[in-house]
């Protein structure tokens, strides 16, 4: 799925000329596919394939990493040419989401020290909301944009006052939408799977 994905999104803007919409499911396949693996290896690790292993062994490997770096080197390069929008898109997405697994990996997986600072009280409550943040902010923002009208970009106190807004209102709502709507409907699954905990118990940090 992540190569399809990757191909798909990579193979359409050099075969068409118009928009494409990258938030289409089909061309979001990548970060879904890695998430799905991430998951595998912490939930049942002894359970992959040797097929897996080696994928993960390619994943985790000093050539993933040069890759990547060859990626960047090349949306940059891309970047300040006019007409490929959708392909330098499509690097972005590649790089970001790469990035985000092997971030992931040493969090989740390795329990990297240096990175135990991502644990702290305040990350890991935005963490928490931000499925909600995400779903609600572009609505509050604009909602917010048709109650007081334009603003004037000559005043940054105004432009200022209204991302504080803008961002207690997203905050408020994607905590209540996690409380009475996302941990119920959470509490569901256990009449849907029967086993729902991971063979490997997290360490305290």
């Amino acid at each position: 799925m992540f190569i399809f994905s990757v191909s798909l999104r990579t193979a359409l803007p050099l075969l068409r000329h118009d928009t494409i919409s990258m938030p289409y499911t089909p061309y979001q396949c990548d970060g879904l596919a890695l998430g799905a693996m991430l998951a595998c290896q912490w939930f049942a690790p002894e359970q992959l394939s040797d097929v897996s292993r080696k994928i993960l062994r390619m994943l985790n490997g000093n050539a993933a990493i040069l890759v990547w770096t060859l990626l960047f080197i090349l949306e940059i390069w891309l970047y300040p040419i006019q007409g490929r929008r959708n392909l330098n898109t499509s690097f972005q997405m590649t790089l970001v989401t790469f990035a985000s697994y092997r971030l992931l990996g040493m969090i989740v997986l390795k329990r990297d020290g240096r990175l135990v600072w991502l644990a702290s009280k305040p990350l890991v409550f935005f963490g928490s909301i931000s499925y909600g943040f995400y779903l609600y902010h572009g609505f509050i923002l604009g909602a917010i944009s048709r109650k007081i009208g334009p603003v004037d970009m000559t005043h940054p106190l105004v432009v200022f006052a209204r991302l504080i807004l803008g961002l207690g209102m997203s905050i408020a709502f994607s905590y209540a939408s996690l409380r009475w709507v996302e941990l119920p409907i959470r509490r569901l699954r256990r009449y849907l799977v029967s086993d729902v905990v991971p063979n490997r118990q997290p360490q305290s940090t």
